[in-house]
């Protein structure tokens, strides 16, 4: 297995769907554009088009079980703050089906392995999920899926996760990861998008690329010991487990596809990738 940088490497002819992590940053991505949406809807042109999209965002955990998204119509949640963002964010929609049967499914899988999970009828997209779709995906076209992260979960826990539903890749469902590999909202310079990056986060982000790129899951499970300034770094730790969905869903003959680098607010790294194969 080996990286890949080029987004044109990406065959459309391959047998089996990508897995794509997407650093979401926030969600005025949606609405200003710079390189991180060109990347990502470059990407998302050179891949076979998704028959269904499984996503686990950083923005839904659950305590008692894993829940995951049941509707026919799943409802789009503005979960930010209306005083914080421009009314232009609360007039964008994203009315995506859902996939009753493919949700159904995936509980099965889940709970089979040993994880417990439960379908959710009245659960919507988040805006870690939405958001980063209305970017990659406008036509509004491809069944989505959410899957929460449970409560207290590990690295370890949602790197299993991931390796039990992996198989869906074989059958065209497109697993995607959103979070951020760095975000520390407290010391992030919220007033200025393109403000200098903080170094601690510049080396713990670039930790991560050196790790992901040789596809070395053991030290990335154990960044808390092993990464520099991990503490600072992952302030929150729902915002980076999405990142071992992705991990999970890896396969033989995978490699590594640097979608995007870069920094938004001082800290928060948009480092996004995929998981691809020709094979």
């Amino acid at each position: 297995m080996q990286a890949q940088d080029r987004l044109s490497d990406i065959a459309s002819k391959s047998i089996k769907q990508s897995a794509v992590f997407i650093g979401h940053g926030s969600p005025m991505v949606a609405i200003e554009f710079d390189d991180w949406n060109d990347r990502l809807c470059s990407f998302m042109e050179n891949i076979p088009y998704p028959k269904g999209i499984v996503i686990v965002s950083a923005h839904w955990t659950t305590d008692d079980a894993i829940h995951v998204t049941g509707a026919e119509v799943p409802p789009q949640i503005y979960d930010f703050a209306r005083e914080d963002y421009p009314e232009t964010l609360f007039q964008l929609t994203y009315p995506c089906e859902g996939d009753p049967e493919l949700a159904t499914s995936i509980v099965s899988m889940l709970n089979e392995r040993g994880h417990a999970a439960k379908l959710d009828d009245s659960a919507g997209l988040d805006h870690g999920a939405w958001i980063p779709l209305y970017v990659a995906f406008p036509n509004v076209d491809i069944p989505v899926v959410q899957i929460s992260i449970p409560g207290h979960a590990s690295p370890q826990t949602v790197l299993e996760m991931g390796r039990t539903l992996r198989d869906l890749r074989k059958k065209g469902i497109l697993m995607i990861g959103s979070g951020n590999i760095v975000n520390n909202k407290h010391l992030a310079d919220l007033e200025h998008k393109y403000a200098e990056t903080d170094a601690w986060a510049i080396e713990f982000d670039e930790w991560f690329a050196k790790n992901l790129n040789d596809l070395n899951i053991d030290k990335l499970i154990n960044f808390e010991t092993d990464a520099p300034h991990a503490e600072k770094a992952v302030a929150n730790k729902s915002h980076l487990l999405p990142l071992y969905f992705v991990l999970g869903a890896l396969q033989q003959n995978d490699y590594y596809v640097n979608l995007h680098e870069g920094f938004h607010f001082g800290n928060i790294s948009m480092r996004s990738f995929a998981l691809s194969s020709n094979q």
